[in-house]
């Protein structure tokens, strides 16, 4: 038997070396085959993607052909197209007829074009629309070629390909006449073929069956040898396939995809009339094998990563083979952290004495191992109490081979603490008993553990309070002393009973299952029970409920403890109350849900449980719901709001408290990988019940929520961290108009960073002069004379760049920094518009908008006079917008401050009219001169009627009660024809002009004047 300290053979010192070469060698052969099968996986996978995207842009192509058929199908249907082409072309007719041809022209834009119309002989009865092929690419004899028989002809018209679509014209005869129409089908090619390709280096063409090639990216002409070469590989790809060759077969065969000349291909067919070709899309052998290349050369890098680790692993080997008489030492360290103390002992008559003890004896005894003396030494330090019992054991030993005991022993400090000992015998081959091994540990934790135990079952059963103990089925377990002095009933009547039984009240409150639900998802409950005692007595307890959790998180036993209270301890229950719930909607306050939150994240942690979920919802409008509600009708709505979400938050097992004015905080709790799931489904539980109408007297209210949702322990370990998450959270969901719940992401930090920047920057935007002023014209639709315009803010910071208003005007509103802005616009304002009647501009109306805060200042006409007086503006050249929520605020308030600046000259509009909650009726009793319609509804004018009806109520009560009305964002001539058709006195939009600067302000109206 080799010792561990003989050298190594020859043969033992390359028998590694030679396993090593042959491993190396299969890994080779292995690694070829993977290469060899992931290569033909790759290359399947990439035919099937290049087969799916010639069928997609295919049927794409061909259903886009079928809706243009479908319109002049549409135009030849019509009855005055009918009329005119049976009846002759009369005057009124012509024009309704040309009317519809010149919008079809404009609805299709540059693909459909030249719509024109013909009578039976061929004789055009229509002019063609003003198309863009109409110029460079359709000369008017080639609108003249096609046949009423015929439909669907390809053209190569001033080298553009042309469909000739051709509609016959009947009624309940022989055909009246046809409408013609001509077809990009290179644009619509180059539409449909020319987005981004699944593969780097991919094409999608298409081709004819002859092999002219119709539409390429790389735009080769028809003759490039290129073409040819594209066309030739497509009848390789049938030949290869077992198709047959798309020129002049007679049936059209969907192709399969094949590889040819270093390209996966494959094809698709369009058929249409009488012609045919086909969408061929191909995509480069390199750019399709390029992953799997990728994925062998990491497996090359982990199999060199391996056999470098291997080799290592030799080396490490041998050194480990050199070092082996180290093995004791190393034993000795690892006995030196357990925590147990490990000893061997000789056998020296009637004594044990030490040969090896672990050094953990002096973190647990005090004592070095070399101080350990013999079986008589442990004796004098083992506890008077025990000595006796421990000595009787050692005696036993001998004879019995193994003990097991537990004492305690006074440590060096003069400490006791209890120790729990194993020794075994060891005996030799011929049975004799030399030495013995043991492990003595520290169990005075579990022993003081049991002696805390036995103390809770003396002050449970000797407690004044009434104390039981129920199982997860809420059935009694366990009753003290107090509990059948106070009700009469003796333990063994009660056990084993529901503990809501109608024998102790007919009100129970124990069978309110509010109560239990409110016990399973917060872990505690308090409340006041009425009672009845044997006698038939009432009495009133106030009653703390807990529940006890396994380490799987499941309820297994309920703790209640019952005080008999009198009148002042239910007043000191009331106050309770009133201190740890809101008075309003009657929900947990905040600093129950956060003390609550501490909790759950406390015994989690020491649990090692599945997570908390933090839910931060936040009611969308709610400060225009009070402003305009008022206090008393705002708290109804809060109320609603609170029992919605509780009714949710409650069968899910979670916690719903008021955080703020208009905010909510849910707890809720899940197991590992259900918790994101499950607070998915309570915030889209909370979303739809609070987005149901909330009735309120004789009106109803709409709002919803915006809801952030932090995980723990992913996005915080602590209350603080996981509230601001959720806060955050729900930030990003009020900046978005689709979704209303938002988890936590880390970027939303960077977001948060970017608010903190704009302010930080916004702060010395004014002294560094990054702010300046755009004025969007207002114009008079009676006789279009430019009569005013909007002062528009604008930021360009030296290190942002330009900033959206929509971005920092927030961001200004929330730092206070927007009254000092806004002075500084109303100033900037005045003094640009006095020097626009020097500059030929005449005496335009320059409006500046006011913000809720700067309106509601005390110093606002002091700061209006000041800027009308620095800049010399005449006050009647000035209008100031307010929005309509601020209008509507403070009635009194808001009369006060516009009756101060009407006398001054100073014109008042109410700005974004129609998206809040006033009446035009209401704001009349203000004084305002002017309503500015929402940009909402004049954009939507055309697409939306409804918007019209509203544009149009608001324009006719406005002028009943004697208001100018401007409308703001047309963009389109219909905007404009509407508006000056219904009365608008003035308008703003993109149509006429965007905000300039300043000095490109001034330009824009000269030139305008002199046009």
């Amino acid at each position: 038997m080799l010792s561990l300290t003989d050298p190594v053979s020859r043969t033992r010192r390359w028998l590694p070396v030679a396993l090593l070469g042959a491993l190396v060698i299969g890994a080779v052969f292995l690694l070829q085959r993977i290469y060899m099968e992931f290569r033909a996986d790759t290359v399947a996978q990439a035919g099937r993607q290049v087969e799916l995207a010639a069928a997609i842009k295919a049927d794409a192509l061909q259903r886009s052909l079928g809706e243009y058929h479908e319109t002049l199908q549409v135009i030849a249907a019509d009855e005055r197209v009918r009329q005119t082409v049976r009846d002759g072309p009369d005057a009124a007719r012509l024009r309704a007829v040309q009317g519809l041809l010149t919008t079809v022209d404009r609805v299709h834009g540059r693909l459909l074009c030249a719509v024109t119309l013909a009578d039976a002989s061929g004789v055009m009865v229509s002019r063609p629309g003003p198309g863009w092929c109409n110029g460079p690419f359709l000369p008017a004899r080639a609108v003249r070629t096609g046949t009423p028989e015929r439909s669907g002809h390809l053209h190569d018209v001033n080298g553009r390909w042309l469909l000739h679509l051709v509609t016959p014209i009947r009624d309940e005869g022989p055909a009246l006449g046809r409408v013609e129409g001509w077809l990009d089908l290179h644009a619509m090619l180059e539409r449909l073929l020319g987005d981004v390709h699944p593969y780097r280096g991919g094409h999608a063409y298409a081709v004819r069956p002859d092999g002219t090639v119709l539409w390429h990216p790389i735009e080769l002409a028809a003759g490039d040898p290129e073409m040819h070469g594209a066309a030739a590989a497509v009848a390789r790809l049938s030949a290869q396939t077992g198709t047959a060759t798309p020129a002049g077969s007679g049936e059209l065969i969907r192709g399969d995809h094949a590889v040819v000349d270093g390209q996966v291909i494959a094809y698709a067919p369009v058929q249409w009339f009488d012609e045919r070709f086909y969408v061929t899309v191909t995509a480069p052998l390199s750019a399709v094998l390029e992953p799997t290349v990728s994925f062998v050369s990491d497996i090359v890098v982990l199999g060199g990563t391996l056999l470098g680790l291997i080799i290592v692993g030799s080396a490490i080997g041998a050194f480990l083979h050199r070092r082996h008489l180290a093995a004791l030492s190393e034993l000795r360290n690892i006995l030196r952290i357990s925590p147990a103390v490990i000893y061997r002992a000789r056998v020296v008559g009637d004594r044990l004495v030490p040969t090896f003890v672990s050094d953990t004896v002096q973190g647990i005894l005090g004592y070095a191992p070399g101080q350990i003396g013999d079986s008589e030494w442990w004796l004098e330090r083992i506890d008077p109490r025990d000595r006796k019992a421990v000595r009787d054991g050692h005696d036993r030993l001998l004879g019995d081979g193994r003990l097991a005991q537990t004492f305690r022993v006074h440590t060096a400090d003069g400490d006791v603490r209890w120790l729990q000992e194993n020794v075994a015998v060891i005996r030799d081959d011929r049975g004799t008993t030399g030495e013995v091994v043991g492990a003595l540990l520290d169990v005075t934790a579990h022993s003081e553990a049991a002696a805390s135990r036995r103390l809770a079952d003396s002050f449970f059963e000797h407690s004044e309070e009434l104390c039981m103990v129920l199982d997860a089925d809420r059935r009694i377990l366990r009753v003290n002393r107090a509990f059948t002095r106070i009700t009469g009933y003796a333990a063994h009547e009660i056990l084993g009973a529901p503990v809501a039984d109608g024998r102790y009240g007919d009100e129970d409150v124990f069978a309110d299952e509010a109560v239990w639900r409110q016990l399973e998802s917060t872990g505690s409950w308090q409340g006041e029970a009425r009672r009845r005692r044997r006698t038939g007595e009432s009495y009133r307890l106030w009653v703390t409920l807990t529940a006890i959790r396994g380490d799987d998180g499941h309820v297994t036993h309920y703790t209640l403890s019952g005080l008999e209270v009198s009148r002042g301890d239910a007043l000191e229950a009331r106050l309770y109350r009133m201190t740890n719930y809101d008075d309003v909607t009657g929900l947990p306050n905040r600093n129950v849900i956060l003390d609550r939150l501490q909790h759950m994240l406390t015994t989690d942690s020491a649990r090692g449980g599945g997570g908390i979920a933090v839910l931060f919802a936040d009611i969308r409008r709610f400060s225009r719901i009070h402003e305009t509600l008022g206090p008393h009708l705002s708290e109804q709505v809060l109320r609603a709001i609170g029992e919605r979400l509780d009714r949710v938050v409650r069968p899910a097992g979670g916690l719903v408290g008021r955080y703020g004015n208009d905010t909510f905080l849910v707890l809720l709790r899940a197991g590992p990988g259900h918790l994101p799931c499950a607070a998915e489904t309570v915030a889209e539980g909370m979303v739809a019940s609070v987005e149901a109408p909330i009735p309120l007297g004789e009106q109803t209210i709409f709002t919803d929520l915006n809801i952030g949702v932090a995980i723990a322990p992913d996005d915080g370990h602590d209350v603080e961290r996981l509230v601001i998450a959720a806060m955050t959270a729900t930030r990003r969901a009020q900046q978005s108009a689709v979704i209303r719940y938002s988890f936590f992401q880390a970027d939303f930090a960077a977001h948060g960073q970017r608010r903190l920047t704009l302010e930080n920057r916004l702060r010395t935007a004014l002294d560094d002069s990054a702010l300046s002023l755009h004025y969007q014209p207002q114009i008079r639709l009676e006789d279009g004379e430019v009569v005013g315009a909007e002062a528009l803010l604008r930021w360009h910071d030296a290190e942002l760049g330009p900033v959206s208003p929509a971005e920092f005007i927030p961001v200004a509103e929330e730092s206070g920094l927007i009254e000092d802005i806004g002075a500084w616009v109303l100033e900037q304002a005045c003094h640009e518009a006095a020097a626009w009647p020097a500059a030929g501009l005449g005496t335009l109306r320059v409006g500046v908008n006011l913000s809720l805060r700067q309106f509601r200042s005390d110093t606002l006409v002091e700061t209006v006079d000041r800027a009308l007086a620095a800049s010399g503006l005449p006050a009647d050249r000035l209008e100031l917008e307010i929005t309509e929520g601020t209008a509507i605020s403070d009635a009194e308030a808001t009369a006060a401050a516009l009756t101060a600046l009407r006398e001054r000259g100073i014109t008042v509009a109410v700005d974004d009219f129609g998206t809040g909650y006033a009446s035009l009726s209401y704001l009349h009793s203000l004084p305002v001169d002017t309503m500015k319609i929402d940009r909402s509804f004049v954009q939507s004018l055309d697409s939306e009627p409804r918007s019209a009806e509203i544009a149009r109520a608001i324009i006719s009560l406005s002028h009943t009660l004697g208001l100018r009305v401007i409308a703001e964002g047309a963009e389109m001539p219909e905007h404009v024809t509407f508006l000056r058709r219904e009365g608008c006195d003035e308008v703003q939009g993109f149509h006429f002009s965007r905000p300039l600067p300043a000095a490109a302000f001034r330009a824009w109206v000269i030139a305008r004047d002199r046009a």
